[in-house]
């Protein structure tokens, strides 16, 4: 079998690299002539993300799976500093030219594996004369709401014109869970059987059991064995995400609420950005953000963290319930783990 070579370039969002390392990974179990070479971004309004991912590719060492970090700019003065994605799409295009130069020097260069945010290079893959691949990190039907809404429209995002000139659009997701949405795609009666769509992939569910670490959670035996002596579906574990945080009056009334209803809970509390558009960051110290005594009237019931091995949690029998925003990892975590969910969306697709 001839070699073949991938580039994967993904968004510096620690959601998005966790599962496009887990596709990789598999990937290259099904096929010993594959390489992938997974270019990293970092954003520098971003050092806690920038941490984490560094940790994740620490912890997936895997054969034939090369890093390259591309550049950091020296000079973003005038670019987008109030919202976070802004800044992200002027990081893209900033990295073309050297994604195109490392790109180049790849012997048996077949494809380009990117994810939503990073459509923008599907022009450096046509430029190189090979096809890309779009791995789509949320849900079948989200796609296909999004897909609709631009189908015919004079205003078609780019986006989603970006979708069309791809060979195939990967889905973490499965046919069990998302019967109608994935057929759909297939029906040539429905609006996208007639929009030209590249064939539809689900693959799912992709989970990553990766240890990332964070200067909050570099040991979390503590909180582990803290479970292991809860009983059986006790506990209710609450986590909105790495971007999910509350104001203060919300942390509040969240923290009442665990402490009447007596249950057993983790609870992931993330800081506020500090402006509109910002980035969620870990607390220092959650207890000045908490309730007087809180902390100490849950001592034996609860424990208030950061950043935590979400997987391990849900996978764990003490664990019977997750309050979640409802991000596409988290929905497949739960679903797989056999959690229940009480649904609290916050933003994007959920």
């Amino acid at each position: 079998m001839e070699k073949v070579a991938l580039v994967m370039v993904v968004s510096p969002v620690i959601g998005h690299l966790t599962q496009a390392l887990e596709l990789a990974k598999l990937m290259l179990q099904r096929n010993n002539q594959l390489s992938i070479t997974a270019l990293i971004m970092k954003m520098s309004i971003d050092p806690e993300g920038t941490t984490k991912i560094q940790s994740l590719i620490a912890s997936t060492n895997v054969e034939r799976l090369d890093y390259q970090d591309l550049p950091t700019p020296e000079d973003t003065s005038d670019w987008n500093h109030t919202l976070w994605q802004g800044f992200l799409q002027q990081l893209i295009d900033y990295q073309k030219i050297h994604v195109r130069r490392i790109a180049s020097k790849i012997n048996h260069l077949s494809g380009f594996l990117l994810d939503l945010s990073c459509m923008a290079m599907v022009d450096v893959a046509e430029e190189l004369g090979v096809p890309t691949y779009l791995f789509f990190t949320c849900s079948a039907a989200f796609f296909g709401l999004q897909s609709s809404r631009n189908i015919g429209q004079a205003g078609s995002c780019y986006w989603f014109l970006a979708y069309r000139r791809t060979k195939g659009i990967i889905v973490n997701t499965f046919a069990d869970l998302e019967t109608y949405a994935i057929q759909s795609f297939s029906i040539k009666s429905s609006s996208y059987g007639n929009s030209g769509l590249p064939p539809i992939y689900p693959v799912g569910p992709i989970l990553s059991r990766s240890q990332i670490k964070t200067q909050s959670t570099n040991d979390n035996s503590e909180l582990m064995n803290w479970l292991d002596c809860q009983p059986e579906n006790s506990v209710v574990f609450l986590c909105f995400g790495s971007s999910g945080a509350f104001q203060s009056d919300q942390v509040h009334e969240i923290a009442y609420g665990i402490e009447q209803s007596g249950y057993r809970f983790i609870w992931g509390l993330r800081q506020p950005p500090a402006n509109i558009g910002g980035l969620a960051r870990e607390y220092e110290n959650h207890e000045h953000v908490l309730p007087d005594g809180f902390l100490n009237r849950t001592a034996s019931t609860g424990k208030v963290v950061g950043w935590v091995p979400q997987l391990d949690i849900l996978s764990h029998p003490a664990v019977g319930g997750f309050v979640s925003h409802c991000g596409w990892n988290s929905v497949l975590e739960s679903i797989v783990c056999g959690v229940p969910i009480a649904t609290w969306p916050l933003y994007a697709e959920q």
